[in-house]
């Protein structure tokens, strides 16, 4: 991992307060396989998110959580630098039907949207709080973030840089299933 980047997550830990960033987020982990829920009631295999360059999946636990209102809006209002190919939004607990209404919340947000409707996937991604945000690099989870930052500018900056880094990909979720 660069200095960099573990210099921005010590600092958005040591800004949050409490322990947002769990141990295991420091040292490149494998995202671990797991399932979830596409806008049309299909299930989808984790592996199937897995994709090249650099990639964001925030995981809310309910989307009208304030924290996870926070971080939605964050990324909507970026929606012109964002790709659904880079972004995937994990709605815990939500039904296809509520995974619906979370989505026509953010309509300008282009996201991968699923639902965790039994929170397997939480358990297997093992994430502390909400919402959670994983950076990865491909198949591997380079860091986690768990909770929200009163000043919103540290956490758009944290997420936007990550995602503007290099390495972008072209290819996804399909839209089929992820929009």
């Amino acid at each position: 991992m660069s200095p960099r980047i573990v210099v921005a997550v010590v600092v958005f830990a040591s800004l949050v307060g409490g322990p947002p960033v769990t141990g295991r987020g420091l040292d490149p982990t494998p995202l671990p396989e797991f399932e979830v829920t596409a806008l049309d009631g299909s299930v989808v295999d984790g592996s199937r998110l897995r994709f090249g360059g650099t990639w964001l999946l925030v995981y809310v636990q309910q989307p009208d959580c304030p924290a996870c209102v926070s971080i939605l809006s964050i990324l909507e209002r970026e929606a012109a630098a964002l790709s659904p190919s880079r972004l995937v939004v994990i709605v815990g607990g939500a039904t296809p039907d509520e995974l619906r209404a979370a989505k026509a919340a953010y309509p300008e947000l282009p996201a991968g949207w699923f639902a965790d409707p039994s929170r397997a996937a939480f358990a297997r991604l093992e994430l502390v709080g909400a919402p959670v945000s994983l950076g990865l690099r491909g198949g591997t989870i380079e860091w986690r973030l768990s909770g929200m930052l009163a000043d919103t500018h540290h956490v758009r900056s944290i997420l936007m840089s990550w995602l503007a880094r290099p390495g972008q990909s072209s290819s996804g979720p399909s839209s089929r299933n992820a929009r």
